[in-house]
């Protein structure tokens, strides 16, 4: 028969949802956070894109079936000016890379991006990532406001900057340059 957890014995999901539920961000796993939003016509209501990145050297890796390999449990939530939950999401993330060196590489992160539209007003969005080997959490949070763009009014949006991504060699420029139609925007900034 198997035992009960011990009385007062915190499961990961408990750790997680205390995470995304603390006043100040847990920096346990340093997470950036970026909101943007897009007008989307054909739907009248703005897209708004949650993006986060934790960088790979905050995480634990373990070597599996010749790579080295991280796993992270992610959640997140949507908060109106009221408080009120709205969309979430869960998902268990996982990280691979050929090499240890790869995987602490300065460069190395994961990364997630959770759109959802939404109407005019104030936005809360919580993320919370826990790292499954060491049971580590992290946290993270941001507010937007999302313009009603049905009064007309002059309204000024945040400044996205990105770069094109790169290309096969045989889309380039006309300075010889391989571009792409993709351009990356960078999380962290």
């Amino acid at each position: 028969k198997a035992k009960d957890p011990k009385p007062g014995a915190k499961t990961p999901e408990v750790l997680l949802r205390q995470a995304l539920g603390t006043v100040y961000p847990d920096r346990g796993i340093p997470i950036a956070l970026n909101l943007n939003y897009v007008d989307a016509p054909p739907e009248k209501r703005m897209l708004l894109s949650a993006s986060f990145k934790i960088a790979a050297e905050s995480l634990s890796f373990s070597p599996e079936d010749g790579k080295q390999k991280a796993f992270v449990q992610i959640l997140g939530s949507l908060f109106n000016d009221q408080g009120q939950s709205g969309a979430r999401f869960s998902e268990r993330l996982t990280m691979t890379a050929t090499s240890e060196s790869l995987a602490k590489s300065s460069d190395a992160a994961v990364s997630y991006v959770f759109p959802v539209f939404v109407g005019p007003g104030l936005y809360q969005v919580r993320v919370a990532a826990r790292d499954e080997k060491s049971g580590r959490t992290g946290s993270a949070q941001g507010w937007v406001e999302i313009p009603d763009l049905s009064k007309d009014k002059l309204t000024l949006s945040s400044v996205i900057i990105g770069r094109h991504a790169p290309a096969p060699a045989a889309n380039t420029q006309g300075n010889g340059q391989p571009v792409s139609d993709q351009v990356d925007l960078s999380i962290d900034r």
